[in-house]
């Protein structure tokens, strides 16, 4: 068993390890900076391709059963893409959030944002669920989980949805301070 808090990695296809290569995916990836860089941190996944918020809320119980110490939120985007109101969207996010506040489990939310072809309505009020909730929730906030690698061809698969291993790479690299800084608060 690996020392540190039990940290659960709570999402979609971006942290399931989609179409990559076994043990490339992002919680695996992430894991292994964790150990290079001495963090001690037990990372484990529950993603689910094609996760949307309100799927995530009815399988929840798993991931509470499994009493991590701290959760890693990565929600959302196939929400977008199903062009799901953002209202139910951060009503789906706030539940999930309360859910685990409830059982003492810190939350590190990662945002995500809508791409320019959504409209600046859709886009203003999307984007907006996340710094709305990290303020009415007091939870850790790492803006936008796919910064450098949305719309960039080099970082995606064929899909332009999904990071391929190198975008997986600078997602990791990204995310490690804020993530860092989360788990130093999981005693």
């Amino acid at each position: 068993k690996r020392p540190g808090p039990k940290v659960i990695v709570f999402g979609d296809s971006l942290v399931s390890g989609y179409e990559l290569p076994e043990g490339s995916g992002f919680v695996p990836k992430l894991q292994k900076l964790c150990d290079d860089r001495k963090l001690e941190a037990n990372l484990m996944t529950s993603g689910v391709p094609g996760d949307t918020t309100t799927s995530a809320l009815e399988r929840i119980d798993n991931v509470l059963n499994a009493e991590p110490k701290g959760v890693l939120i990565v929600l959302g985007a196939n929400d977008m893409f199903g062009g799901v109101d953002p209202i139910l969207i951060k009503e789906n996010l706030s539940k999930i959030i309360d859910k685990f506040q409830e059982r003492k489990i810190k939350v590190l939310l990662a945002g995500m944002r809508a791409p320019d072809n959504f409209g600046s309505k859709y886009q203003t009020d999307f984007d907006g669920v996340y710094t709305d909730l990290v303020r009415e929730k007091s939870v850790a906030f790492f803006p936008f989980f796919l910064d450098g690698v949305a719309g960039d061809p080099a970082m995606n698969l064929p899909d332009a949805r999904h990071p391929n291993q190198k975008g997986i790479e600078h997602i990791v690299e990204n995310i490690f301070q804020t993530f860092k800084d989360f788990v130093s608060t999981l005693k």
